[in-house]
């Protein structure tokens, strides 16, 4: 039997550290998770979970860009005599991946009145359906009662009297 080694020479070592620090040299020049190019070896400064990292990368790297392309194609692609045209990359589609969170913000928004059924079809990117541009009151609140329902006016007055 012959006896081969199986450890990496300190040079091959290096030389394999190096690439990964490359990596991570990349990513942050193009402002990039390091998770997005494969570097999944250490924690990173953009948040804990893909999830955290996707947002931060939709807040402080892209939002420069999508920004820029919007003014640049209202700028030169729309005719100023169009104001109902606007160009709008949609954010939140960038980051939809937590299906529960977005519920749970839709359900709120539904019941505190902020959104109609209809707003939250578009932002899922449904289409809209009929009778759904309602605004629904908080539930804590209450309406004042109007003419058309029973028993509302004013209540009858009774005298105060002495006994």
């Amino acid at each position: 039997m012959d006896y081969a080694r199986m450890a990496m020479t300190a040079e091959d070592a290096q030389w394999i550290e190096s690439r990964r620090f490359t990596r991570s040299d990349i990513a942050m020049f193009f402002g990039v998770p390091p998770h997005m190019i494969g570097d999944t070896e250490k924690l990173t400064s953009w948040g804990t979970g893909i999830e955290q990292q996707s947002i931060g990368f939709v807040a402080y790297t892209l939002e420069d860009h999508l920004t820029t392309w919007e003014e640049t194609i209202a700028r030169d692609l729309i005719d100023p005599g169009r104001p109902d045209l606007y160009a709008r990359f949609n954010r939140a589609a960038l980051v939809k991946g937590d299906i529960k969170a977005r519920w749970e913000a839709y359900v709120k928004g539904l019941q505190w009145g902020v959104w109609s059924p209809n707003e939250i079809r578009t932002l899922e990117d449904e289409n809209p359906r009929e009778g759904g541009d309602v605004y629904y009151p908080p539930p804590n609140m209450t309406a004042p009662p109007t003419a058309d329902q029973e028993g509302d006016g004013p209540a009858p007055e009774t005298e105060e009297r002495e006994p």
